[in-house]
């Protein structure tokens, strides 16, 4: 049985793997010229492919992380920057012969169901290398190309961002931290690439602000005793409680354990009730100070909050749009809502509540 396996990041490899232990026979089409897919970093955006900053280090320790036929190597550190977690994706391709089965350098540009599809349940694959394109039959199909390819930059939702004399760019585009030197920056989002970012952008800029829309826990990667967070947290018995429990009760344990580090009250970050499970960003040095709960809009602003929070805070947050004062032209926006697949949509709304990062 032939399979076509799209994409070889992390999905892909363990796919074209457990191919392999079922005796098929995988072939694995990759675009670009190289494995690893998001945890490959490259010092320029491509078109099609995830893009991660330097700094990017794993979420997930190793220990919960790992292959569970290929642990990864014991010096390697507990939470592993991009460039060592592609490194144990290299041992795991040479380990278990994933090599020979990768055609590098190939898009897939359609798959389809063959006319005879209902008897044979048989697809046609259409890939392009070196411009030229070749049409094959597989029995089926794993689409494992990921769904972090394309940014979610909603424009729409920041009235006079036309007008904006600074810059601003999707977290997609983001790299190094030298970009904010010296100026003042907005940070719209508070997931984990949102967290990184500011932080790293408070070490050079002049002064940046993060903003979310709902809040969100904010926690360390190392938890109780020194233990990795996922390995306190991410245990069958964690989860039993959670989910055996009523809503109210389960929503209350989660808000106790996370307000342990800090109470997220104190500084306007509690999420919602509704959200109440909604996962923040994961780092240990994250100074949040000022909260505007509730920005009033603004006359000289294209955004309804985003002057305020300025002419308050000295401070401008990530998905602001500035109109016309000459102070603010050294204002950077950063959006970093999360990228999705082409087809997929979803609304995005501006976010209401700032916080001053030092």
């Amino acid at each position: 049985m032939r399979v076509a396996v799209v994409g070889a990041g992390v999905s892909g490899l363990s796919s074209i793997k457990c191919c392999l232990d079922e005796g098929l026979e995988p072939t694995c089409f990759e675009q670009s010229k190289d494995i690893g897919g998001l945890w490959r970093y490259t010092e320029h955006v491509e078109t099609g492919r995830p893009s991660l900053y330097l700094s990017v280090i794993s979420n997930t320790s190793k220990e919960m992380s790992a292959f569970s036929d290929f642990p990864y190597p014991e010096d390697f550190p507990v939470f592993l920057p991009n460039a060592r977690l592609l490194d144990y994706l290299r041992r795991y391709a040479q380990h278990f012969g994933l090599w020979k089965h990768i055609k590098f350098g190939t898009t897939v540009v359609s798959i389809q169901k063959r006319t005879n599809f209902a008897t044979t349940g048989q697809w046609d694959v259409v890939t392009e290398a070196d411009g030229k394109q070749t049409l094959h039959i597989f029995d089926a199909v794993m689409v494992c190309s990921g769904n972090f390819s394309e940014p979610s930059l909603p424009l729409h939702c920041f009235p006079g961002i036309e007008r904006f004399k600074g810059q601003y760019f999707h977290s997609r585009q983001y790299k190094h931290p030298d970009v904010f030197q010296g100026k003042r920056v907005l940070v719209v989002g508070m997931g984990n690439s949102g967290v990184d970012i500011a932080v790293e952008a408070s070490r050079v800029a002049a002064k940046v602000t993060l903003c979310t829309s709902r809040g969100a826990w904010v926690i360390s990667r190392v938890f109780d005793h020194g233990y990795p967070w996922d390995m306190v947290i991410n245990t069958r018995f964690m989860s039993l409680i959670i989910n055996s429990l009523p809503g109210p009760l389960s929503r209350g344990l989660i808000n106790y354990r996370v307000n342990q580090w800090f109470k997220h009250e104190n500084y306007g970050l509690q999420p919602e009730k509704r959200r109440s499970s909604r996962q923040g960003g994961k780092q240990a040095c994250v100074p949040l100070q000022i909260r505007v709960p509730n920005p009033p809009a603004m006359a000289h602003s294209g955004h309804p909050w985003a002057d305020q929070a300025i002419r308050s805070h000295h401070a401008c947050d990530r998905d602001a749009s500035t109109l016309g004062d000459p102070c603010l032209q050294r204002l950077v926006l950063v959006a970093s809502s999360v990228c999705h697949g082409e087809g997929s949509k979803r609304e995005e709304k501006p976010s209401a509540k700032v916080w001053s990062v030092l």
